[in-house]
């Protein structure tokens, strides 16, 4: 029995991809649980009011320890979801459905910020207002917290196009695995 170049091709795709997909699902699985144990030894050790996560959390939404832990729960969900039923495009919902909904509560959360006059928020040391101090000069508090809401507004705008048309197109978007 011979292959031709196009079938050998072909098959190889195949392997490949679902050998990669699988992998990739493998390891955000094992991530978000070291993420779920991480967050969930730092709520019970700190005598802290929050504490501030490391700067790639923002990927996933994680500003703080207590973010964590509910939302690599969500993902460890989606991501064993996506597992059982072979299908990536869940995972790539999940994810989409997600950043619109923080998106929603994040642009509220700045919204209401506009309008109250206190710097010293009891939950803000304020790192994001001081970044957008520094890409625009000497702004108000007020000013860096509409920069921000209009940033997480297209964020927002962003994951529910991508979202939309993950769902128009579901049948010819490749389960991948």
């Amino acid at each position: 029995m011979s292959f031709s170049p196009k079938a050998l091709y072909r098959v190889l795709r195949h392997c490949y991809t679902r050998y990669v997909a699988t992998i990739l699902l493998v390891f955000l699985f094992l991530f978000f649980s070291v993420c779920t144990a991480t967050s969930l030894r730092k709520i019970i050790n700190s005598k802290d009011n929050w504490q501030k996560t490391i700067t790639w959390g923002f990927l996933f939404g994680f500003f703080v320890w207590e973010d964590v832990i509910f939302i690599s729960l969500y993902f460890l969900g989606a991501i064993s979801f996506s597992l059982f039923l072979h299908d990536l495009r869940i995972l790539l919902v999940a994810y989409l459905a997600y950043w619109v909904v923080r998106g929603i509560g994040e642009t509220f959360y700045y919204m209401s910020l506009q309008f109250h006059e206190s710097k010293d928020l009891p939950h803000s040391d304020h790192w994001r207002e001081d970044l957008m101090k520094r890409m625009f000069g000497d702004i108000s508090y007020q000013k860096s917290y509409i920069l921000i809401q209009v940033l997480v507004q297209i964020v927002t705008a962003t994951a529910a196009v991508f979202l939309i048309f993950l769902l128009i197109n579901w049948v010819n978007i490749p389960r991948w695995f």
